[in-house]
Parts: structure tokens; C-alpha cells; sequence
């Protein structure tokens, strides 16, 4: 059982708290524009009481997402920048509720709503940012399926770069979101080769050349259901020829410099090689119907066999007779 301290407890509120402020002080400037045209002087009472909880949701936002931060889960540079430009917006809805409190000039008043929309802009923006990657609104407009495939042809596969042209791609598709340069949950980050080394507060990530005692590969074979499984059941999952290159990645020592000819090739990782070549790997991504009925494990001397034949053979989940 996991048990939260308490800035932890208000941090997770953040996205929650969060959107209240932006839809009152939003809805407060804009019906402080409306009442330029005397049609929409009745609007006039209700903007002193938007902002003064407009005001009280900023500083709540603010708050709960400086104890969000004290996880060390995101980059610290573009936490900073968020994190100040949510402080100035709280700062100019209390400037603007005490410029409605003193009646003072309605000109200045408007100019400072003006201020209000430009920050919560750029804050909202940052903010997404830190959730979805600095390059989530372009990504959008180049693709239409972000469960695409993650890796694309490689038409000379043996002379690529295993690392660059094979891991790091898939690593950046599937993994950025959560454990890249802007968020690093759990404290990994595997957009570096010294941080996927190093792992995260749970360890190690990898232990090069021992693929089967990586958390990394455990994690990717659990159930989806499981809330250990990476990636989060909700996300687009790799498929098993996408989890073997990484098997093999690792148990042949996880080196960021080698091409693929240069590493020693089983008779398993070879037609997943081809199929990497041809563009077929990415095909199947759909999650596999495992029947309920338990079996027994499958024979060595068959399984040997198989792999012999050049068959690629391997659980269909962690902890699973199902192959």
C-alpha cells in the first residue's frame, strides 16, 4: 500500500484546480469587454464576484502545483517558467478585483484584463507542454494517429545504428511522453543514454546483458491492467517484435554505438530484423485475447525446436504459460 504525504495529496489536485481559474477570469474579462456597449451594463456586478474566485482559484492553482512539482517528475527550467507565469496571473486577477474595489480608472482595468488573457495563454501552454511534450500542437497537425507505428523502415537494416536508428525512436514514441525531457516519472528518463543507465527512484531500468532481469522489459510484459505496465494501458503499446528488439538490445549489452551488424544475431531477433526492414513490424499493435483457461508450459525440447526453425518464441505476458 502506498501511502501519499500530504504535498503529494494537493499536488495531484493541480489539473483539477486548475481549469477553474482559467474559466472565471476568462469569462470575467470577457464579460468586462461586453459592457463597453451600454446593452451589456447589467454584466457590471457579476465581474467583481468572477474575479474575486477567479482570484482565489489562481492562488489555489498556484499552491497545489508547487507541491505537483516537488516530485521531480518534470523539467525544472519549464516547471520555472509555468509556475511564474501562473504566479503573475494571480497576481494581476487580485490587481484587477482591487482596481473594481476602488472604482478606479476602467481604462486601466480593461489593460490589465488584456494582461490577464495573454498570461493564461502562455501558462496554459507551458502547462501543456509539460504534459503532452514541447511539440504537442505541431505534432497534431503532422499526425492524425499517434498509435501509428513507431519505428519506420529501415531499407538497410544491418548497417544502421541499433541504439540510434532502432531503440532511441522507439524510446522517443513510446516512452517520451512520460519519461522524456519535459516529465520524467518515477524519476527516469530515457531520452539519454547516462539516464537510462543511471533508472530512476525504483532502480535500474536496464541491467545490461541480462534482458530477462530488466525492469524495463518485467514492466512491458505485465498484463495492462497491471499499474506497473508501461506503457499505461491507455497509451499506444508496443508490440512484441518492438519488445524482442529491445530484449535484444539489452542482453547484448545495451551499447549505444554499435550498428546491427556488429552484434551477434539469434535465429529469434533475424526475422524480426526483416520485417524491421520491410516496415511490417509496426502492423500488429492490437492487445493479444489471451484465453482464460490455464495451460501448461510448453516443452523445452519443442520450443528448442522452434527456435532452431527460426520461429521467434516468447510469453505473450509476464508470468504467462501462453506463448
Amino acid at each position: 500500500m502506498i501511502l501519499l504525504s500530504l504535498p503529494d495529496l494537493i499536488g495531484r489536485f493541480h489539473p483539477v484546480l486548475v481549469h477553474l481559474p482559467i474559466g472565471i477570469l476568462l469569462l470575467a474579462c470577457f464579460f468586462q469587454w461586453l459592457t463597453l456597449k451600454p446593452r451589456f451594463a447589467f454584466l457590471q456586478p457579476a465581474i467583481p464576484v468572477m474575479l474575486f474566485w477567479g482570484m482565489l482559484g489562481a492562488v489555489g492553482a498556484c499552491i497545489s502545483g508547487y507541491m505537483l512539482s516537488l516530485s521531480g517528475d518534470y523539467d525544472v527550467e519549464l516547471v520555472g517558467r509555468h509556475q511564474w507565469m501562473g504566479i503573475f496571473t494571480a497576481i494581476l486577477s487580485l490587481v484587477l478585483y482591487l482596481l473594481y474595489q476602488f472604482s478606479i480608472n476602467e481604462r486601466i482595468a480593461r489593460g490589465v484584463s488584456f494582461g490577464i488573457i495573454v498570461l493564461i495563454t502562455i501558462t496554459g501552454h507551458l502547462g501543456g507542454s509539460l504534459t503532452h511534450g514541447s511539440g504537442y500542437l505541431a505534432e497534431g497537425l503532422h499526425s492524425g494517429d499517434e498509435g501509428g507505428a513507431a519505428l519506420k523502415p529501415i531499407p538497410n537494416i544491418q548497417e544502421a545504428a541499433l541504439y540510434a536508428d532502432v531503440v532511441q525512436p522507439l524510446f522517443q514514441a513510446r516512452c517520451y511522453n512520460c519519461h522524456g525531457p519535459n516529465k520524467q516519472k518515477g524519476k527516469l528518463r530515457l531520452d539519454k543514454p547516462e539516464s537510462i543507465l543511471k533508472g530512476g527512484k525504483d532502480g535500474k531500468a536496464i541491467e545490461p546483458g541480462k534482458a530477462d532481469e530488466s525492469k524495463m522489459i518485467e514492466r512491458l510484459q505485465l498484463p495492462p491492467e497491471d499499474e506497473d505496465h508501461m506503457p499505461p494501458k491507455e497509451k499506444p503499446q508496443l508490440t512484441r517484435g518492438e519488445i524482442s528488439l529491445l530484449h535484444w538490445w539489452i542482453n547484448t549489452g545495451a551499447d549505444f554505438n554499435k550498428k546491427v551488424k556488429d552484434l551477434p544475431q539469434t535465429n529469434e531477433i533475424k526475422p524480426i530484423l526483416l520485417a524491421l526492414q520491410s516496415g511490417a513490424i509496426g502492423e500488429e499493435r492490437k492487445a493479444i485475447d489471451v484465453p482464460e483457461a490455464t495451460v501448461g508450459k510448453a516443452g523445452e525440447d519443442a520450443v528448442d525446436r522452434l527456435k532452431k526453425a527460426g520461429v521467434m518464441v516468447m510469453p505473450v505476458a509476464q508470468n504467462s504459460n501462453y506463448l
